[in-house]
């Protein structure tokens, strides 16, 4: 039995409107009767769940709340007030009784207003501040003693819906999709028609989710970062930045190899700390004339150390993420990602979590260690070193090398051997790997052909 009594033009307490100073102002209490309440007077509320997004005060946003005051219209229950705020979505309800009464409130407040540019405030004895729960519109309307008609997981569908992600709200959608509508089902025929329509919805989707790639492009999509086929700059094939995700960017510490970079004479100290591979391309940088974006290809060497550290880990490890981030040095955030694209968590018998890598993730691992050294090198480097580092022989890694689509050249070289004649000559082949575009992969081997 709620009266409507009006709407409030409400501002958040964030806001800051005074103006002047009122350190000599006088102090006008304004004392009101019961005839007083056909007047709507300032009132103070809380949000419970938290403070509301700046444009729910904004009248010119379209997600803007209004304010309304009710009162009931028993005799014996006038004092009782309602308060509500809500815009399309969402409603935030208080009353001033049951359990929000203010005989539970054990703390006072003064309210004071004035126009803008005036020196007068009006201050007013707040006897109660409306606590405002929120609630979905059409899940717990709030009608005193009356439950919601919905049952919880149409609540959970009706939340989702409000105010969950697209890709959740897909999830939800699919989910409803695949449930069969018993009353449909009378007969066999029925059944029948009903998978057949299911059936035509999954060819569809797979039809539209199928790819243009080659069969030899679409074999390495699992194997390789994310590449691009259709460009003609190599240096757009292998996006250093989809390699390597923002989080982990911005955790790794380069300033103090960074200085080093500036000063070749400091940068010494730090070779204990690297592989070959690095180390040789953070000396060439510091003698390099134009260093162009050191700093960004600091941060890429840095975690091509980590990548190199992380495939002499043994095939189980049996460290816990903050353990192994601090073996290697690095933040858990990257820890993390390694273990989640590079490993597998398997659970023991005794309840503790474990990671092993299977060769196809080794695999993956040593094609990411080479994508992002042609990156760090410009597209082309000698495998002397890296060959080294990873433990792999000259024709396995030149394996992985076309896989990523590289062209490897090898060429002879000669060197003066320690023999007791020092111009004699020994043959020694070097390999250089490069990478063109467009980006190219080895056709699979048809096997010996039958004659």
């Amino acid at each position: 039995n709620a009266e409507y009594m009006g709407d409030y033009r409400f501002t958040s307490c964030m806001e800051d409107e005074t103006s002047g100073d009122l350190t000599n102002a006088k102090i006008k209490f304004l004392h009101h009767t019961k005839d007083d309440d056909v007047v709507l007077m300032p009132q103070l509320a809380v949000f419970m769940a938290g403070p509301p997004a700046p444009t729910a005060f904004d009248p010119r946003s379209s997600n803007a709340f209004t304010f309304s005051m009710y009162a009931n219209t028993e005799s014996r229950k006038t004092n009782q007030r309602i308060l509500v705020a809500e815009n399309d979505k969402i409603e935030c309800i208080g009353p001033n009784f049951g359990k929000e009464s203010k005989a539970t409130h054990l703390t006072k407040y003064l309210l004071g207003f004035k126009r803008k540019g005036s020196k007068r405030m009006r201050l007013v004895d707040v006897d109660h501040t409306y606590r405002l729960h929120q609630h979905i519109k059409g899940i717990g309307e709030v009608t005193i003693g009356a439950q919601s008609a919905l049952n919880p997981a149409e609540q959970r569908r009706a939340l989702i819906e409000t105010f969950g992600s697209k890709k959740k709200q897909q999830q939800v959608r699919s989910a409803l999709a695949n449930q069969v509508d018993e009353d449909r089902i009378a007969s066999a025929s029925n059944v029948r028609k009903i998978l057949s329509e299911r059936v035509a919805q999954l060819e569809a989707k797979d039809q539209e989710m199928q790819t243009t790639d080659a069969p030899d492009v679409a074999a390495r999509r699992d194997l390789l970062p994310p590449f691009n086929t259709e460009t003609s700059s190599v240096e757009e094939i292998y996006d250093l930045h989809q390699l390597i995700t923002p989080a982990e960017w911005a955790t790794i510490d380069y300033k103090e190899l960074a200085k080093a970079i500036k000063k070749p004479s400091t940068l010494v100290k730090h070779k204990e700390q690297y592989h070959t591979t690095v180390y040789d391309r953070l000396v060439r940088l510091s003698h390099e004339s134009d260093k162009g974006d050191y700093k960004t290809l600091v941060r890429s060497l840095i975690y091509l150390e980590v990548l190199i550290l992380f495939s002499e880990l043994p095939k189980t490890i049996r460290q816990k993420p903050g353990e192994l981030a601090q073996q290697l040095g690095v933040s858990e955030t990257i820890v993390e990602r390694l273990l989640r694209d590079f490993a597998q968590s398997e659970m023991k018998e005794t309840g503790q979590l474990q990671y092993s890598r299977p060769q196809s993730l080794v695999d993956k691992l040593i094609t990411y260690i080479l994508v992002l050294l042609l990156i760090a090198e410009n597209f082309e480097f000698s495998i002397e070193n890296i060959c080294k580092d990873l433990k792999l022989s000259h024709n396995k890694l030149i394996l992985y090398l076309k896989e990523t689509g590289c062209k490897v050249e090898s060429s002879r070289k000669r060197k003066h051997s320690d023999s007791d004649q020092p111009d004699a000559a020994v043959n020694d082949r070097t390999f250089r790997a490069k990478l063109t575009a467009p980006l190219s992969f080895p056709k699979p081997s048809k096997g010996p052909q039958r004659r």
